[in-house]
């Protein structure tokens, strides 16, 4: 019984609504997901993800993030990440000083250095979605912003292996796509 209720929506929605409070009150700043939608073992979809830096400004917020990895992913050696579909977001990277406004999830999340030799799970991205990106680099202590835009990214791919350095890409397609680095000192 336990099982099929974890797949519906109003047990995921709730359960996911418990997890971003805890998160929010351990990083000390607002975490919210509006809709999850989870189909076990290969499937997420997240709808209005925020994620606010200290100071409480945004530093991410996606509308719509898509994944879709492979079927019992978590019992192989390898995972295909068939796809992974990004709309409507924005990132916010800033800094006045040495310390970056993201560095204080970094810290949350590290995890002491192992001494495990294996390898772990390799992840083979097939396919990327993009759509209305922003993202911004304002990087106040050495005095320069950094802004990119694009309306949409297309990327089908036999195999992106980063762990080998493999990048065998079928299309890309870029449209309307904008990068501008500024100085903010005179």
């Amino acid at each position: 019984m336990a099982f099929i209720a974890i797949q519906t929506t109003i047990v995921q929605n709730w359960l996911i609504g418990i997890a971003t409070k805890k998160l929010s009150k351990s990083l000390g700043t607002e975490v919210s997901i509006k809709k999850i939608n989870v189909t076990l073992f290969n499937k997420l979809n997240l709808d209005g993800t925020l994620i606010r830096d200290r100071q409480k400004d945004t530093l991410l917020y996606a509308g719509a993030l898509k994944l879709r990895i492979t079927d019992w992913f978590f019992l192989k050696d390898s995972a295909d990440l068939k796809y992974i579909g990004l709309d409507d977001a924005v990132v916010k990277l800033q800094r006045k000083d040495s310390v970056w406004n993201f560095q204080y999830i970094v810290d949350h999340f590290a995890s002491p250095k192992s001494t495990n030799t294996k390898n772990g799970i390799t992840l083979n991205l097939k396919k990327l979605e993009f759509n209305n990106i922003h993202f911004i680099k304002n990087d106040e202590w050495h005095g320069e912003r950094m802004t990119a835009k694009l309306n949409s990214l297309l990327l089908d791919a036999d195999n992106i292996n980063l762990n080998k350095g493999i990048f065998s890409i079928n299309q890309l397609n870029l449209d309307h796509p904008y990068f501008e680095i500024a100085n903010i000192h005179e």
